[in-house]
């Protein structure tokens, strides 16, 4: 684009790079958004299914309908964890809204727990 300009050109080719560059701000702001978006609406979708299946097992609920919801095979015999986890500290830390650190344990955990089966739990 700029190899054929003149010097009497370069106002025309900064308003030209100023509008692509304009462009590549707005695309890519719309990408993040639509991505952001599908992905936390994914995650909230996943999240409810895996919190199903701990109800149904714990209400005798429908478990293999919980199960195949979380993406999750449950065998024909199975063993229920119960886990009382003890107040981390960010819990206390000035600053820190005890609920989000609370949410950021139980994720540690969770992904503890599919680390050591080698599976999602």
């Amino acid at each position: 684009m700029t190899s054929a300009a003149e010097p009497a050109d370069l106002p025309a080719v900064v308003a030209v790079h100023q509008l692509l560059l304009e462009y590549s701000r707005l695309v890519t702001q719309a990408v993040s958004a639509g991505f952001f978006h599908e992905h936390r609406a994914a995650f909230g979708e996943e999240r409810s299914a895996r919190q199903a299946l701990p109800a149904a097992l714990l209400d005798g609920g429908p478990v293999r309908q919980a199960a195949e919801r979380a993406g999750l095979a449950v065998p024909e015999c199975y063993l229920v964890l119960g886990v009382a986890i003890g107040r981390h500290p960010d819990e206390n830390a000035r600053g820190v809204d005890p609920v989000v650190a609370a949410r950021r344990e139980l994720r540690r955990l969770r992904r503890e727990f599919d680390r050591q089966a080698r599976d999602r739990c």
